[in-house]
């Protein structure tokens, strides 16, 4: 595999932890062990991205914040980005995804630690799985997006980075937390940290995860105009159990670092189906395991340049059951397998003064056979394989001039992909053919610093991306696939301005506005027909909008505000079509997120205090549920309340209250034939599945042993 290769190849090297990028023309920093400080600057990580990045990024550091956490809480971490909408299927465990700037969830590409991991059965992630303690920060790009993740998306790219503090030789770190919530909802984990001899790392995580789901909901009995007759039922079959597992292997070697990792995951779920059509018995296993590697050369060809290679090698597995035909169109029980294998070597060398040249090529091959049986008591029938084997690669230039005032950053991207389809029994039957597609993607992103605390940034581009596996073929019920589908294309364009004021101890201000405009060819949207989804192309659409956000900090940390406002125009411009003039499906036309708090450090008797305590707020409108744009949703409005508190840096406790005037149903205008009337259903997202109301839980984190980290 992968990893063990490139461990066998860099075993004697030094243990590596997370080398943060050099900006313009400066070398990487020295290696040297430090002690990290909470109270250091949470924006570190931002400014870092700021200064390399021509575009509107954000990183998120989540090493620096050591608080507990909720086993779902990189939902809600990315939810506090500006532009994210976090989409669920039904709580706690269920399926959630990202929309950025108005996509879905496949518009996203998401990245760990540089290896693409939308799943091959899939084309998306589940935010719900990813443990957050694995992770030491979160890489979020809209608009302008590095050649490294791919032909770009209209929502960008999410790179999510692995933990990688390391306690110093001969140290060890153990962390060990749990927590327990309502509907039966709980979580337990421990990861242990080891420096070992010729100074390497070993890290390794155990997690497990899982809840009863059986909140309870409003019901409308299927008739939303007759609020006499409905009543409040509990969700079924919403219970789900997840492990997970990690190894990581980390080193250093004169200029090469390395870093290697084993993941593995196993879910049993069940599939409870919407509000109007619930399932009892239909269930969802899922297994992966991913095998990453990751090595880096610094300085290659002079400050600022260096060499990466970035590689994996998956496998994943689902068994999907629904003998009775609750959640599809007809009785089905499945196994799907598929291999996923990812390369990629990446350069990047400086030119002349203030310019350097990065390349990337990322060959891909994903394999995925599916076999069904309509009867139980039958063997499985096989429906033949399909295999997608696409390459990559591009040019990025980068030229900083005026004194490192001003970035330009052109770039181009070259993407082949050739799928084979017709040899799928199944397939042949759906109109599925084998096809090739070649398509170019050039981009432009300029950044001025006009001074310390102020940058105007704007993109332009061109993006691709081909239909999924599980667009094309999705047969699991509540998705239903088109194996027709053509490749999106479309253009993005964006600007704005960036204001950082670091003024500590007294307050640190970070904010942002930006515009951004996408005009989209053959987009994949999806349809909804009862408790089902399809996917369609639309020749033609428009999504527009502007994004803002705030992090403030005052006092050193004691006051903080984190805010972001996004508003949208979606337009579906398929002349022709019954649904030109309308707007997308499921993109609210305004979402707003706020999370003041305020906590202190004491010291009682020489025991280190620091409570919290947050509120959130969070604001949607303007939803479109049916593609005629006749269903539109209430406005939600959800509130929550947390307190945290840590205590000598060993043992933090958190306890947090979510949706908390306890919302469990929303209002729908139903227009027809110019009447307006008034619908009312159960709050819920995602292909009407249900959300639950006021909800509790609470969160207890212990290291016993806190090491020296190298940095």
């Amino acid at each position: 595999m992968i990893a063990c290769g490139l461990a066998a190849v860099l075993t004697t090297t030094r243990a590596a932890a997370d080398e943060r990028e050099p900006t313009s023309r400066d070398a990487p920093p020295a290696y040297r062990t430090t002690v990290r400080d909470a109270r250091e600057d949470p924006l570190d990580e931002q400014r870092r991205i700021d200064a390399r990045a021509p575009g509107f990024a954000t990183a998120i550091d989540l090493e620096r914040d050591v608080g507990a956490r909720p086993a779902d809480s990189l939902a809600e971490v990315l939810a506090r980005s500006a532009g994210i909408h976090v989409r669920s299927m039904g709580g706690l465990g269920q399926f959630s995804s990202l929309s950025i700037r108005g996509s879905t969830g496949q518009q996203v590409a998401v990245y760990l630690d540089g290896v693409p991991i939308t799943g091959s059965m899939m084309g998306l992630f589940n935010i719900g799985d990813q443990p957050l303690d694995a992770l030491g920060r979160v890489e979020v790009y809209r608009g302008h997006v590095p050649i490294v993740f791919g032909g770009a998306a209209i929502g960008g790219a999410v790179n999510l980075v692995s933990a990688r503090d390391c306690p110093k030789d001969g140290d060890a770190q153990l962390e060990a937390g749990a927590g327990f919530g309502s509907f039966l909802s709980r979580q337990a984990d421990v990861t242990v940290a080891l420096g070992l001899p010729r100074r390497l790392c070993l890290q390794s995580q155990l997690s497990y995860a899982g809840s009863r789901g059986d909140f309870p909901y409003y019901d409308n009995r299927s008739s939303p105009l007759e609020p006499e007759n409905d009543q409040t039922s509990s969700r079924e079959n919403n219970q789900y159990d997840r492990a997970q597992g990690r190894v990581g292997l980390s080193g250093r070697r004169g200029p090469w670092r390395f870093h290697v990792q084993q993941l593995a995951l196993v879910k049993r779920q069940g599939l409870p189906g919407i509000a109007e059509s619930p399932a009892t018995v239909a269930s969802l296993d899922t297994y992966t395991a991913r095998a990453l590697g990751y090595a880096r050369r610094a300085g290659l060809g002079g400050p600022g340049g260096r060499l990466e290679l970035v590689g994996a090698v998956s496998f994943e597995g689902r068994v999907f059951l629904d003998s009775k035909n609750e959640v599809g169109f007809g009785a089905n029980n499945q196994r799907t397998r598929a291999v996923d294998v990812y390369l990629s070597p990446r350069l990047r060398l400086p030119l002349w003064t203030g310019a350097f040249l990065g390349s990337a090529l990322d060959p891909r091959l994903e394999w995925v056979r599916t076999d069904e049986r309509v009867n139980p008591s039958l063997p499985l029938g096989y429906t033949g394989d399909r295999v997608r084997a696409r390459v990559g690669g591009g040019l990025e230039l980068e030229q900083f001039l005026l004194d490192d005032h001003l970035l330009l950053a052109p770039g181009v991207r070259l993407d082949v992909l050739y799928s084979e389809f017709s040899d799928a029994r199944d397939g042949e039957a759906r109109g599925a053919v084998d096809h090739a597609a070649i398509a170019a993607s050039p981009r432009l992103g300029v950044k001025l610093a006009l001074a310390p605390w102020l940058s105007l940034r704007s993109s332009v581009g061109r993006y691709f991306r081909a239909p999924t596996m599980f667009e094309l073929f999705s047969d699991v019920g509540y998705a239903v696939g088109a194996p027709t589908l053509r490749p999106e294309r479309g253009t993005t364009l964006d600007a704005g301005f960036v204001f950082d004021v670091d003024d500590q101890p007294l307050f640190t201000l970070r904010a942002h506005v930006a515009a951004f405009r996408t005009r989209a060819q053959d987009m994949i949207i999806w349809r909804q027909a009862g408790p089902r989804i399809s996917f369609v192309n639309a020749s033609a659409a428009l999504v527009a909008g502007v994004e803002s956000s705030v992090d403030l900090a005052m006092l050193s940390g004691d006051i903080a505000l984190t805010g972001n406002y996004t508003r949208l125009f979606t337009f579906n411009a398929a002349r022709g079509s019954n649904e030109y003039g309308f707007p997308l499906m499921g993109v609210p036309t305004n979402d707003l997120f706020l999370r003041p708090s305020w906590g202190h450090r004491w010291r009682v008797r020489s025991v280190a205090l620091a409570p919290r305590v947050f509120y959130t707020y969070e604001h949607l409108s303007g939803y479109f549920l049916d593609p005629s744009g006749r269903h539109e949703d209430a406005p939600r409005r959800f509130h929550g309340l947390g307190l945290e508190l840590a205590i000598s840096e060993r043992v933090s406790f958190a306890l947090e209250l979510r949706n908390l005037t306890n919302i469990r149903l929303v209002q729908w205008k139903l227009t027809y034939g110019g009447r307006e009337e008034i619908g009312w259903y159960p709050l819920a997202d995602v292909a009407g599945n249900p959300l639950p109301g006021r909800s509790l839980w609470a969160t207890l984190r212990i290291t016993p042993t806190r090491a020296r980290a190298r940095d």
